[in-house]
C-alpha cells in the first residue's frame, strides 16, 4: 500500500501543464543524423531526419526562443551554443517545430529558427 495518497489514487492531472514540445522539422536536402537539443531545462536526442522530414515530438519543461543544437550531416559537425540567455523570455508553453534550413556543407554553417506548430 502506498503512502503518498496520489500514488494510491493517481488522478493523471499532468504535473506540468504548461510543458514545451520540440520537434525538428528537417528544411534542408541533407539526413541529419545524432542531432541533440537542449533548452537549459533539459536534452533530448532526436536520432536521425531524413531530408524535408520531421521528427516526433519531444517534451521539455521550459524553452527558450533559441537553444543549444548539435547534429551531423555526412560526418560533419554542425552545432550552436548560445552565449547567453540574458534579455530572453521563456516561451509559452505549447508545441513548436525548430526548422532547420540553410546547411552549408562547406562553410559548416546553418540556420534555424522556432515556430509555433
Amino acid at each position: 500500500m502506498a503512502c503518498d495518497e496520489e500514488l494510491a489514487q493517481p488522478n493523471f492531472v499532468d504535473q506540468n501543464p504548461d510543458d514545451v514540445e520540440i520537434r525538428i522539422s528537417n528544411e534542408s536536402n541533407f539526413q541529419l543524423d545524432h542531432i541533440r537539443l537542449n533548452t537549459s531545462s533539459n536534452e533530448w536526442s532526436y536520432g536521425s531526419v531524413f531530408k524535408r522530414g520531421k521528427s516526433s515530438f519531444r517534451k521539455y519543461r521550459f524553452s527558450y526562443p533559441f537553444f543549444e543544437l548539435y547534429f551531423e550531416v555526412n560526418g560533419k559537425v554542425f552545432f550552436y551554443e548560445p552565449q547567453s540567455y540574458s534579455g530572453y523570455n521563456k516561451i509559452d508553453g505549447g508545441k513548436y517545430e525548430a526548422l532547420i534550413y540553410d546547411i552549408d556543407t562547406i562553410a559548416l554553417t546553418f540556420a534555424f529558427r522556432l515556430e509555433e506548430d
